[in-house]
């Protein structure tokens, strides 16, 4: 058998339990873009039938906007197994705020802007942390090219957006100007890098 055809009967087999849920985990990563597009159509169909919802993870931000514009869901984004920005899909494809988000955004070819903005690459170092041994405060610290000292003491928790109640981000910078991130100094790794 295919591996559209293997995808397929993997989702029938799931069904056939008339679940409420299903974690659908890099469930088509494996087909090409054609079949990816036939596979996500074929699951929005039968949601729609049956009423199951779908919890999908995904490497690729395409796939999960696609999902999320054509199901009216969200799109969450985490990073150390912690989520750092949850909304809409055009909240956060189209207006990152989480430095993590447009860090992928950035790495998704397709949906990619800032080559064309000018903007600064949304990384320091490629090099992922121990995800045993997770840095302290906010665990993108590391490799953000915004971290101040205070983002490497303290863990920012998932903040309601004013302006919209469906719409998180765990980031500093969303906190507002009396946050003491703005008058924390920059990391001693981020003053290395500018210096350079």
């Amino acid at each position: 058998m295919s591996g559209g055809e293997k995808q397929r009967i993997a989702l029938v087999r799931a069904l056939m339990m008339n679940p409420d849920l299903i974690l659908a985990d890099e469930a088509i990563s494996a087909l090409d873009v054609s079949l990816r597009i036939e596979m996500m159509n074929l699951m929005i169909e039968l949601q729609e039938h049956i009423g199951t919802s779908y919890l999908m993870i995904s490497h690729d931000l395409s796939n999960a906007r696609y999902m999320a514009e054509k199901t009216g869901g969200y799109i969450g984004i985490m990073y150390l197994g912690e989520i750092v920005e949850l909304g809409t899909a055009t909240e956060v494809i189209e207006n990152p705020s989480h430095p993590y988000t447009k860090a992928l955004k950035w790495a998704t070819p397709e949906l990619s802007t800032f080559e064309d903005s000018g903007e600064e690459m949304p990384i320091r170092v490629i090099d992922i942390p121990d995800a045993v041994d997770v840095p302290s405060g906010c665990r993108f610290h590391t490799r953000c090219p915004k971290a101040r000292e205070v983002c490497t003491q303290e863990r920012p928790e998932l903040a309601i957006d004013k302006a919209n109640d469906e719409y998180r981000a765990a980031c500093f910078r969303d906190y507002g100007d009396d946050h003491p991130y703005w008058e924390s100094p920059e990391t001693t790794e981020v003053k290395e890098q500018t210096q350079q």
